[in-house]
């Protein structure tokens, strides 16, 4: 009996390098502006925020889907806003050295559901950070995309792990009963 193959699964496109800033920050940690490297077009200094084109494809049913971000300094006047295709999804988290007793900026990875906004993923999204002020300045170093699929009888496909951690599972299950019989 032939079946039609399930097109259905997680894909994620991105921008950037998820290696803190290139700095190998987390989430918290004080970044200096001075300490960055200009000129590679992630990981920099940007006045009154930035812009990126994502472009992924997927096959299926969007079933859920999330933004991850990891950016510093962002919201001087006020926190910087994250658009989808021009709509709000949600505000950063503040990390302008206004924030901290010692005038420090802070980086911070936010993760946004966009399950609401499923509707709004053509495949070429546009994700914009904007600030309060053009003076408002930030640095943005990672921003992926996920979106989950279903295929049509509803089913989503395990990602690689979850599938890897089964088949090792198994595989001892096996070797135990094997051992047992000798």
């Amino acid at each position: 009996m032939w079946t039609a193959p399930a097109f259905a699964g997680t894909v994620t496109t991105s921008y950037g390098v998820d290696d803190g800033l290139g700095l190998g920050l987390v989430s918290g940690d004080t970044v200096f502006q001075f300490d960055l490297f200009p000129g590679t077009g992630v990981a920099e200094w940007h006045a009154g925020g930035s812009s990126v084109l994502l472009t992924s494809s997927w096959s299926g049913a969007l079933q859920s889907a999330s933004v991850n971000i990891f950016s510093g300094g962002w919201g001087l006047d006020a926190p910087a806003q994250v658009f989808l295709n021009n709509q709000l999804v949600g505000s950063l988290t503040v990390g302008d050295g206004s924030v901290t007793p010692n005038g420090d900026n802070l980086a911070f990875r936010d993760v946004f559901s966009l399950d609401a906004f499923i509707g709004l993923l053509t495949g070429n999204d546009l994700f914009e950070i904007r600030t309060a002020s053009p003076d408002d300045e930030g640095a943005l170093g990672f921003l992926a995309l996920t979106v989950v699929t279903r295929d049509a009888t509803g089913n989503t496909v395990p990602e690689p792990a979850s599938v890897a951690l089964a088949a090792i599972a198994l595989a001892g299950a096996l070797l135990a009963r094997r051992r047992r019989r000798d």
